[in-house]
């Protein structure tokens, strides 16, 4: 991702906010991901027992 000094056009921003949205969904799903792990892997503990 290249950051200029030239005015924004239409298609940079469009460029630029598709390039954080990746980011952001990226992120959150790592997060839920991790969470999902996490309540299986404590379930599955309590049927261990």
């Amino acid at each position: 991702m290249n950051i200029s000094l030239k005015p924004l056009d239409a298609q940079d921003l469009h460029d630029f906010l598709e390039d954080v949205r990746k980011v952001f969904s990226i992120a959150i799903a790592e997060q839920f991901g991790i969470q999902v792990h996490n309540e299986y892997f404590r379930f599955e503990k309590r049927m261990k027992k």
